[in-house]
């Protein structure tokens, strides 16, 4: 983001009013990419959220430097301009959260992105910034698999097969944030999804459900009756019964007979059949 805003002619944007916007559209675009690859999502008013929150920020900044010459007198104003930002940042997190978008992209074209971002930046052609941003918008690859990600406090999990999507979440906002949509922007190449349920105060308006609250019937949790059963409840465990025509998912440290216990090793875990 600094490599960004490092571009930038400021003495030719000095007394301009539109400046901020400028800082704000150069430090985007140089962490769109990455942002992209690892998250799946981008809020595209970011930009005017750094605009406004970026003042309150220098004033804790300074106080902090000052605070290093008078820390008994400066931290409680410190804390106190703190809890402003705190509070400033959860209202723009609430207005501008339709601003969100998943946009998932490979590794080649971050790689492709970044290189040209640098190398924009060698040669001082402010245009090439600009030019990368295309690049995010080729479609990744997508396979007709189940995915589960390596949930600690949730349960979900995404289906992508014969042009048919399905999701469902029940759990952790956060988990579901930077965990569930980025695997959702990176195998679901659709503007929403065609069946699922998404269990959650908040956030679970950046996925579009089309028909909510109906499934396939092809995972269940902790009950048989769909081809994957989802073992995640401890109580529930031994109470049901293994069956040999379906495929069983352990996300606990359990031993059980004739279960599968899923790959981690990427972050989600891929289904094998037996």
């Amino acid at each position: 983001a600094v490599l960004g805003i490092s571009m930038i002619d400021f003495d030719r944007y000095q007394n301009k009013i539109y400046l901020p916007l400028l800082i704000g559209l150069y430090a985007s675009a140089f962490t769109l990419p990455y942002v992209s690859y690892h998250f799946g999502m981008f809020n595209i008013l970011s930009i005017f959220n750094t605009i406004l929150i970026t003042p309150l920020i220098s004033v804790i900044i300074m106080v902090g430097i000052i605070s290093l010459f008078s820390v008994n007198l400066i931290v409680p104003f410190e804390i106190f301009f703190e809890k402003i930002v705190v509070s400033a940042l959860k209202l723009l997190h609430q207005i501008t959260d339709f601003g969100f978008f998943l946009i998932s992209i490979e590794q080649y074209l971050m790689l492709i992105s970044i290189f040209f971002l640098v190398l924009g930046y060698l040669i001082r052609y402010r245009s090439m910034v600009f030019l990368t941003i295309p690049l995010l918008f080729i479609p990744s690859k997508t396979e007709n698999l189940l995915y589960f990600p390596a949930f600690d406090r949730s349960q979900g999990y995404i289906l992508e097969k014969n042009e048919v999507t399905e999701v469902y979440f029940k759990g952790s906002p956060s988990e579901f944030r930077y965990k569930f949509l980025p695997l959702i922007s990176k195998y679901i190449k659709k503007r929403g999804v065609d069946y699922g349920e998404v269990i959650l105060p908040y956030d679970s308006k950046i996925v579009k459900i089309h028909n909510e609250g109906f499934f396939s019937g092809t995972v269940c949790f902790n009950e048989n009756g769909c081809d994957y059963v989802i073992l995640n409840d401890g109580r529930k465990v031994k109470k049901v019964a293994i069956l040999d025509n379906k495929t069983y998912i352990n996300y606990l440290k359990y031993d059980i007979e004739n279960t599968i216990k899923p790959n981690q090793s990427k972050g989600y875990m891929i289904m094998f059949d037996r």
